[in-house]
């Protein structure tokens, strides 16, 4: 990720004006070209840069207090757990049976076993500290720890200790008139904060694994989590880090839904995240946020499943805005991989996504600025109104097309709400039917972008209402007569070859400067039998070659802004 840069482009203005040139070069040269494109067309000349976007999304609440971040105590209340023989050292809490109560704030340390009982906290107005230290509870009719009170409470899982909270698949014991709460094994009614270098098992058998119905925070833990609803829920929000987080689901793996002002999102830094969801894998009202990690997330059985639903099965999604600043990311999703409802910006990270849907999918703008993107199955690799990538790779491979642009039917070269711009980076599409669609324009000012032929010959590379190269590198074969030609407009210079014999999938085709020095070395998923090529060093006036599996196959020399050569 280039941070300085990216946080110089975010200070810029966010705005998209679009302006008509006056350069009147055409598709002049030995041959002119009479292919699809080479009007005039507008070009995209201030790039959107989410400025507001990502604004409001670091906005949000991901400071940690002193409450969420002590570990460690020299006075607590001792609970010695045992079937029918609890022992407490201390005061604020009492036993009744295998019911303990904790009913003033304070520390409280958990150790030892209960086969069927419940620690319950009760509203006591202010802070309490749980430590559990080798603490089993199991209670076949509740949560095992039910956790009450306006107050934020905080589980430590002391240093060295396994710890395990289980319940039964039915309750019949709750504590409030909708009988609904509480409604997981771990639950909070508000704020909960879970840490120390511990482990906590949660085996949720009724509802949700960890369920607060406030702000969720896992700072530093190991934490396993298995539910038949959602492993995790934070209704307000979801922090982890530094922690090592692993989920099991039949719904969602983790998920945050408040729809209240600046609630509802979740934020990952430093973690270690593993997901196996039935439905999504991490889901957000607001916003997801993830600063570093590592993840390994599998949703609805993978990208190979069959479902007759239409259940969502993402694997990272919000309603809203997303922004992934780095990590590493396995992704295999029924659905899509990456998807958010309104913009995405994806400024690091390095990411091995398999989708049986769209691989990434923006509503509105996709903002790609140093991310390492392979996407190895898809039906579609990036969807979204506005696209525009910076810097970074993306190596896509689809079954449907590559790169799409949504929001209009008909293409029309003026539409300024769906474009695609690439300024830098390296893109490689090798997508069954087009590399890219829009229905606006595909503007290329840098970076190196290839593509591969279509499966159908009727099929463009690139079907787009109009091409604009003002710098960069451009591979894009196809058929004769089903390549678009770059507008007059643009700035760079551009090569249609063509071939009387089909070049075959495998072959190396090399574009040579008159020192033989290899400008562009492009190699074939599928045959074709023309190809434009655009490359910065093209100079009108000067010499080139073209070399096929190392040998040089024709010469020429580059005139206007758009030549057609013939290869015999």
């Amino acid at each position: 990720m280039k941070t300085n840069r990216f946080i110089q482009m975010l200070l810029c203005a966010l705005g998209i004006v679009f302006l008509a040139s006056c350069n009147t070069g055409g598709d002049s040269g030995e041959n002119p070209v009479n292919n699809k494109g080479g009007d005039t067309v507008p070009s995209v000349s201030q790039v959107p840069d989410a400025a507001d976007i990502l604004d409001t999304i670091t906005a949000l609440k991901v400071s940690l207090s002193g409450v969420d971040t002590t570990e460690t105590w020299t006075t607590y209340t001792d609970i010695a757990l045992a079937d029918g023989a609890t022992v407490i050292t201390g005061t604020g809490a009492t036993v009744a049976g295998d019911l303990i109560t904790i009913s003033d704030p304070g520390t409280y340390m958990l150790s030892g076993t209960l086969t069927d009982g419940q620690v319950h906290v009760n509203d006591v107005g202010d802070n309490v500290y749980l430590i559990l230290n080798g603490a089993n509870i199991t209670c076949s009719n509740s949560a095992p720890l039910a956790i009450f009170g306006s107050k934020k409470k905080v589980v430590t899982l002391a240093p060295g200790t396994t710890n395990y909270l289980t319940d039964g698949s039915v309750y019949t014991v709750f504590y409030n008139s909708k009988n609904d709460e509480p409604n997981g094994t771990l639950f909070a009614k508000k704020a909960l904060t879970i840490n120390g270098t511990g482990t906590l098992y949660v085996n949720g058998n009724f509802n949700n694994g960890i369920s607060c119905k406030d702000n969720l925070v896992i700072l530093n833990a190991t934490v396993i989590a298995s539910s038949p609803n959602n492993a995790l829920k934070g209704n307000d929000s979801i922090i982890i880090k530094d922690a090592d987080v692993t989920l099991t689901s039949d719904a969602d793996g983790m998920k945050s839904d408040s729809d209240d002002d600046g609630l509802g999102y979740v934020y990952i830094d430093n973690s270690s995240v593993t997901i196996t969801a039935v439905n999504d894998g991490i889901d957000a009202f607001r916003s997801v946020r993830i600063a570093g990690g590592v993840f390994d997330i599998t949703t609805g059985g993978g990208s190979n499943a069959v479902h007759a639903d239409d259940d969502s099965r993402k694997a990272i999604k919000s309603d809203m805005d997303m922004l992934i600043e780095g990590g590493t990311f396995n992704i295999n999703a029924y659905e899509d991989a990456l998807r958010s409802k309104g913009s995405m910006v994806l400024s690091g990270g390095t990411m091995n996504l398999s989708s049986a849907n769209a691989a990434v999918r923006a509503e509105d703008l996709l903002l790609i600025d140093g991310a390492d993107i392979t996407i190895t199955k898809s039906t579609g690799g990036f969807r979204a109104k506005k696209i525009v990538m910076n810097d970074g790779d993306a190596n896509i491979i689809s079954s449907g097309y590559g790169i799409y642009n949504t929001g209009a039917n008909v293409a029309d070269p003026e539409n300024t709400t769906s474009f695609t711009v690439i300024s830098g980076g390296d893109v490689s599409v090798n997508a069954v039917q087009e590399s890219f669609y829009s229905p606006g324009v595909l503007q290329i000012a840098g970076g190196k972008v290839s593509v591969h032929a279509p499966v159908d010959p009727a099929d463009e590379p690139l079907s787009v209402a109009g091409l604009v190269i003002n710098g960069g590198t451009l591979a894009a074969p196809g058929p004769e007569g089903n390549v678009i030609i770059p507008a007059k407009n643009s700035e760079q210079p551009s090569v249609l070859v063509t071939f009387n014999t089909a070049v075959n999938a495998g072959d190396v085709l090399e574009l040579k400067n008159a020192g033989g020095t290899t400008l562009v070395n492009y190699t074939a998923a599928r045959a074709y039998n023309s190809i434009l090529i655009s490359e910065l060093q093209l100079v009108s006036g000067s010499s080139y070659s073209i070399a096929l599996n190392g040998s040089q196959v024709k010469t020429f020399k580059m005139s206007g802004k758009v030549l057609r050569v013939s290869v015999n």
